[in-house]
C-alpha cells in the first residue's frame, strides 16, 4: 500500500505539534495501526461501548489478499485478547448476498499497549510491534464520519474499515472474491468535500503473509469507488468496475451499461457507542495540556547541541449555550508555563528562557454527541517575545511559539457510563480525556504530547 509508506513520512510532521508523558493512562485510539517496517499490511482496531473488534489485513500463501478478525467484550483497555477467526463463501462485490460459512478459529491474539498509539501484537504469525498510523496532519474541527467498522446490516459478513484524518480518507473493504475466498480492497485519498469521496478501487496481492518475511505487495486498479456521507453515522458506497473518473461521473449507480458493473450499498457504523443528550454535557472541563520537544543535532549539522522546550497549559473550557458539544476557553482561567533550555556541547554555551503567567488564550473543545469523539485546539492571539539568558553573551529576545491542536483521531470521552440520562451534577464518577504519547525521531530527538481533562460542574 503506497499510502502506508506515505504515512510514515508524515508521522514526524504531526508530532511536531504535540507533547507527551512517560506513563500510559489513555485509551488506545480507534483506527488504523501498522508496523512501519512492514508496509503493505495493517490492522484496524475499534473499541466502542465496551466492545472490541479488530482485523488483520495481509496475504495468503498464494499471494491473494486475505483478512482475519477477532472481537469480544473489553475488560482491560491496555491488554486485549481474543480468538482470531477466518471466514469463507460470503458475498462478492457484485454478487447476490450470501451469508458466509461459520467462522473457523485460527488461534489466539493478544495486543498489549504501552500508550494510546504504541502496542505489541502476539498472534499465530508471531509477535509484531504496531503503532498508530498517521496519514494526514491537518486539523479539521468539524464533525467527521465515525472512525470504525461500517457495514450494511442486510449484508452481514462483509464491511468497511473507515477512517478520515484531516481531509484524507482511508477505507478497506473486507469481503469475498467470486470463489468465496476472503479478500480486501483499498481506497484512499483526499476528500472531494466534507461529505463526498471518489477514488480508485485497488486490489493488492503478493505481499507479506501472516508469519512470512517482509515482501512488498503489488496492486491493480479495478475501477472507481464513491462514498457519500449523509451524516457522521450514515453513508452510501458505490463500486463501479473498470470505470475511469469521467465514466463514473456519467454512469448511473447499479447499472451495467457499456459492460460496466456497478453496485451501491447503504452503510452505517456497526457499533454505535455512547451518545449524550444536551443534559448530559457537563458545564466545564478542567484541562492540563502539555508538550515537550527535545531536539538533538544530527550528523552533518553545524555544532552539537541539545534543546528542550516544555509547555504546560492549564485551562477551563466552558460549554457554549446553544451549541451541543462545543466548549470555549474561559480567559480568566487560562494559564501557561513555558520553559526553554539549550546546551551547545561544542562550546559549552547555554541558553534559557521561561514564561509563566495568566494569559488570554483562545481555543475550542469539541465533543461529538454520537460516539463522544473529541478534538482540542489552543492558541494565543499575539505571539510575544521573551528574554533569553545566554551564558556566552547577549542574546536577542525570542518569539515564543504558542498554540497547538489535538485531533481526537478516534479517541473518545472515557468513563462515559454508568450515568447516561442522569441529571447533572451527579454523584457518579466524572468523564475524562487522557492522552499520553511520545515519538522518537532519527538522531535522538523526541516529541511528546499530553492531555488530561476532567469534567467539572459548578
Amino acid at each position: 500500500m503506497a499510502i502506508l509508506r506515505v504515512a510514515a513520512s508524515r508521522a514526524i510532521v504531526v508530532c511536531t505539534l504535540f507533547l507527551a508523558s512517560a506513563h500510559a493512562t489513555a485509551e488506545p485510539q480507534n483506527g488504523w495501526w501498522w508496523n512501519p517496517n512492514e508496509s503493505g499490511r495493517g490492522y484496524f482496531i475499534e473499541m466502542t461501548g465496551g466492545v472490541l473488534y479488530l482485523a488483520g489485513y495481509f496475504y495468503d500463501s498464494d499471494g491473494r489478499a486475505t483478512w482475519m478478525s477477532a472481537g469480544g467484550a473489553v475488560t482491560d483497555l491496555y491488554s486485549i485478547s481474543g480468538t482470531l477467526q477466518s471466514y469463507r463463501n460470503g458475498q462478492s462485490v457484485f454478487g447476490a448476498y450470501r451469508r458466509p460459512d461459520a467462522a473457523v478459529d485460527v488461534g489466539p491474539i493478544t495486543i498489549t499497549f504501552k500508550d494510546d498509539s504504541h502496542g505489541t501484537m502476539t498472534w499465530p504469525g508471531g509477535t509484531v510491534p504496531i503503532e498508530r498510523q498517521i496519514f494526514d496532519t491537518d486539523e479539521v474541527l468539524v464533525d467527521l464520519p465515525k472512525t470504525g467498522w461500517w457495514w450494511n446490516p442486510a449484508e452481514s459478513g462483509s464491511g468497511y474499515s473507515v477512517e478520515i484524518q484531516g481531509s484524507t480518507l482511508f477505507v478497506v473493504a473486507f469481503m469475498y472474491d467470486e470463489s468465496g475466498n476472503p479478500i480486501w480492497y483499498l481506497t484512499a485519498g483526499a476528500m472531494d468535500s466534507p461529505t463526498h469521496f471518489e477514488g480508485d478501487w485497488l486490489e493488492y496481492a503478493g505481499g507479506q503473509t501472516m508469519a512470512g518475511p517482509y515482501r512488498a505487495p503489488t496492486s491493480r486498479n479495478l475501477g472507481r469507488i464513491a462514498i457519500d456521507f449523509a451524516a457522521i453515522n450514515q453513508g452510501t458506497i458505490t463500486f463501479t468496475e473498470g470505470a475511469t473518473v469521467k465514466r463514473l461521473k456519467k454512469a448511473p449507480a447499479s447499472s451495467s451499461k457499456a459492460g460496466v458493473r456497478s453496485r451501491r450499498s447503504s452503510v452505517v457504523p456497526q457499533f454505535t457507542g455512547p451518545t449524550w443528550t444536551e443534559s448530559q454535557f457537563w458545564p466545564q472541563f478542567l484541562c492540563i495540556l502539555t508538550r515537550k520537544i527535545v531536539t538533538t543535532s544530527e550528523a552533518g549539522t553545524t555544532g552539537t547541541f541539545t534543546t528542550t522546550e516544555t509547555w504546560e497549559y492549564k485551562v477551563r473550557f466552558d460549554v457554549l449555550t446553544g451549541s451541543l458539544g462545543r466548549y470555549s476557553i474561559n480567559d480568566a482561567e487560562s494559564y501557561l508555563d513555558y520553559r526553554y533550555d539549550t546546551v551547545d556541547t561544542s562550546n559549552g554555551c547555554t541558553q534559557s528562557a521561561s514564561r509563566e503567567f495568566y494569559a488570554p488564550l483562545f481555543g475550542e473543545l469539541d465533543i461529538s454527541p454520537v460516539g463522544l469523539y473529541y478534538r482540542v485546539r489552543i492558541f494565543e492571539p499575539i505571539i510575544p517575545l521573551i528574554a533569553v539568558t545566554d551564558s556566552c553573551g547577549p542574546h536577542d529576545p525570542m518569539a515564543l511559539p504558542v498554540g497547538w491542536g489535538l485531533n481526537g483521531l478516534g479517541s473518545t470521552i472515557q468513563r462515559s457510563n454508568p450515568y447516561p440520562g442522569l441529571p447533572l451534577p451527579s454523584p457518579y464518577p466524572r468523564p475524562y480525556m487522557k492522552v499520553n504519547n511520545t515519538h522518537s525521531e532519527p538522531g535522538g530527538s523526541t516529541i511528546g504530547w499530553g492531555l488530561d481533562c476532567l469534567a467539572h460542574a459548578e
